[in-house]
């Protein structure tokens, strides 16, 4: 059955919880990713075991913007106008700029604000998962990606898995706080 989350009368980041609780693994694919909405979720992967393949939690970051904003959304409308978007048309170079473009992201993330201890534990456990291959954090960047999707995987026969789409980005606000429709 379908339902809506808005996060007033009833929160996704709540539900993805429950549902990853007794999952086995969980993909996300969201245009903004923020290390302090990862909290909701480094405990639960934390406590699943590492496995070969696939990771706990795999996560594909697709909103991509260097430093220089303007200049990579002139460098992707090109691309796009001349349809090279999907079709190998993004070199190397533009490729790495733009994976480059999402650590300076995070990196900006942390100088916000002051960080909590529990913000730096999150931060830490994340790094500690991602590098024991519970995590895995990629960047889409062939195109802009703006689609929020989570995807539960669980070991049952009946219901394999759920799915959320919406407009929830993997954020704190995304997930708990803003009216979204999901």
């Amino acid at each position: 059955m379908s339902r809506v989350f808005d996060n007033i009368t009833q929160r996704l980041g709540d539900r993805v919880q429950v549902s990853l609780s007794d999952a086995k693994r969980l993909d996300v694919a969201v245009g903004y990713f923020n290390l302090r909405g990862w909290g909701l979720f480094s405990e639960l992967v934390d406590a699943r075991a590492v496995a070969a393949e696939p990771p706990v939690a795999r996560i594909l970051i697709g909103m991509v913007l260097g430093s220089d904003q303007r200049e990579t959304i002139a460098e992707i409308e090109h691309a796009l106008s001349n349809g090279a978007a999907g079709r190998g048309g993004v070199d190397n170079g533009l490729a790495t700029s733009r994976a480059q473009a999402v650590v300076a992201q995070l990196r900006e993330q942390l100088m916000r604000g002051l960080p909590t201890s529990a913000d730096r534990a999150v931060l830490q456990k994340l790094r500690e998962q991602i590098a024991d291959g519970r995590v895995q954090v990629r960047a889409f960047t062939e195109s802009p990606l703006h689609g929020k999707t989570y995807i539960v995987h669980r070991d049952d026969h009946v219901r394999p898995c759920y799915a959320y789409v919406g407009s929830s980005n993997l954020t704190t606000a995304g997930l708990l706080h803003n009216l979204e429709l999901n």
